[in-house]
């Protein structure tokens, strides 16, 4: 919670953290309605969930985690759109990953789940709904990636690895400013 406290304080939004498993639909349906009850409506959403299970190709080892990949970034995402299109949303935000432009060893799932996100979003868009899709590198300190950027010291300007006061700023210029993706 502490770490969306400067979402909060920056947007003047109420921001809620509610823990559930956005790739069961079930979930996502009672959790909309439960939200709509608790707060009159929604006004948006930011996506950020997604595991990473890296395996190559070859030998059947991306097909080990496929399933979970999918269904964390690219499945939850459409119900998250699905059952929010009636809703006045002000923002939908994903959080995709530069793996979906430009790829990533061992994570082909998890790059074209990615990917999907970033055409959920443009969808949306022609939909005349709002939708972004932002493309963030690996950042230090937060999210999956974090443990690797330690332990492999990627943390130095030629890697595109950002910090988590970079990616804040980023991620409050863009609420600010039209939809899209970047």
């Amino acid at each position: 919670r502490n770490s969306v406290s400067w979402l909060q304080n920056d947007s003047g939004a109420d921001v809620m953290v509610i823990r559930c498993d956005v790739s069961d639909e079930s979930a996502v349906v009672g959790l909309l309605s439960q939200l709509r009850d608790m707060e009159g409506g929604i006004a948006g959403v930011i996506h950020a969930a997604g595991v990473i299970r890296d395996g190559m190709i070859r030998g059947g080892g991306a097909a080990a985690g496929a399933e979970e990949v999918w269904r964390s970034k690219a499945s939850s995402a459409w119900l998250l759109h699905k059952h929010t299109l009636e809703d006045h949303l002000r923002m939908f935000v994903c959080f995709s990953s530069t793996s979906g432009a430009l790829g990533n060893i061992g994570q082909t799932v998890y790059g074209a789940a990615n990917s999907y996100l970033d055409k959920l979003m443009s969808y949306r868009r022609k939909m005349g709904k709002c939708g972004v899709s932002i493309r963030w590198p690996a950042i230090s300190g937060v999210g999956m990636a974090a443990a690797s950027i330690l332990r492999e010291g990627l943390m130095h300007e030629s890697s595109g690895v950002i910090n988590a006061d970079e990616m804040k700023d980023v991620l409050s210029r863009i609420l600010r400013t039209d939809n899209g993706e970047y």
